[in-house]
């Protein structure tokens, strides 16, 4: 299953969601209030993980 990440560098905030969006609004969030840079990724977890 997807699973979408946001991890922000500056102060190491992170999440990780199902849905894309979610997580891009997160992080958007994030960048808004903090002013930080936020990178996102996605990746595949391991079944039973």
């Amino acid at each position: 299953m997807a699973r979408y990440h946001f991890v922000c560098h500056d102060c190491e905030a992170e999440a990780i969601v199902a849905d894309r969006e979610s997580a891009a609004g997160r992080r958007d969030d994030h960048v808004a209030r903090t002013g930080h840079e936020a990178s996102f990724a996605a990746f595949v977890a391991a079944e039973g993980a």
